[in-house]
């Protein structure tokens, strides 16, 4: 709790940020969706990166991150990205869109925190082999739909991992009982295209996404060529289907590309 306290400037800073970021877009939060944003990405924040901790914790043993080399991908605000900085982490933020990280650069400096960020695609990471300790991708893996694109991402991001290192996801689960972004059944089990179709006239518009069950997240690291891949359940009862899915997976110890 004294990082979350430590955090809780940062989160305060970052609201007010983001909240500007939009005005300047003309754009209001006014709205649940836009409630749902800004709450994600300050007051939220905390507690998605103390989830990734533990994930951490139960797969590699501990989750300690100070020092270590963390990448956070798919980063967009990133929040997260300050929060590892400040419980210790030398993070790496990567996104596509500049204009939302470059909110989280500037409180990094202003902070003093460990954390930079670089515009980049995942399929393409700007990063030396094996210059990584943990790589993250929380809420993101998701929005990337093609199935070549996917294999070229977990590629990407296990080359830059070091031998040994963790790749922690965190997605909306295919076997949800229902949609994660709509709450509409079925929708998100139909592939992308199909369920883009029939959500077309929703407002706001649903996200495109291709979602996974388990078994199928699993396979895509193994090809991919992490070993340990594991979906960990947090304390949630058997029967009932996770609105997330929560895997962990490493590179191999004796891994040359």
């Amino acid at each position: 709790m004294d990082a979350d306290r430590e955090f809780a400037a940062v989160a305060c800073a970052l609201r007010e940020a983001i909240v500007e970021y939009y005005r300047g877009r003309g754009e209001t939060l006014d709205h649940e969706a836009g409630r749902r944003t800004l709450d994600t990405n300050t007051t939220l924040a905390a507690r998605r990166a103390r989830l990734i901790l533990d994930l951490l914790e139960r797969s590699r043993g501990s989750s300690d991150v100070t020092g270590l080399r963390v990448l956070d991908l798919g980063c967009g605000f990133g929040a997260l990205s300050l929060y590892l900085a400040t419980v210790g982490a030398e993070v790496v933020g990567i996104d596509p869109k500049a204009e939302r990280f470059a909110v989280s650069e500037r409180l990094a400096e202003r902070f003093c925190l460990p954390a930079t960020f670089r515009r980049a695609w995942l399929d393409e990471l700007p990063l030396p082999d094996a210059s990584a300790d943990i790589a993250v991708l929380n809420n993101a893996f998701c929005y990337i739909v093609a199935r070549d694109e996917r294999r070229r991402g977990l590629a990407s991001t296990r080359r830059v991992l070091v031998p040994g290192g963790w790749i922690v996801l965190r997605n909306p689960s295919r076997s949800a009982a229902t949609d994660p972004f709509t709450g509409l059944p079925f929708i998100h089990q139909l592939p992308p295209s199909v369920a883009a179709t029939l959500t077309r006239r929703r407002s706001p518009a649903r996200s495109r996404v291709r979602l996974r069950t388990a078994r199928g997240a699993r396979m895509e690291l193994r090809r991919a060529g992490f070993v340990d891949a594991h979906v960990i359940r947090l304390d949630q009862p058997r029967w009932l289907p996770p609105r997330y899915q929560h895997l962990t997976a490493r590179r191999p110890d004796d891994a040359v590309d």
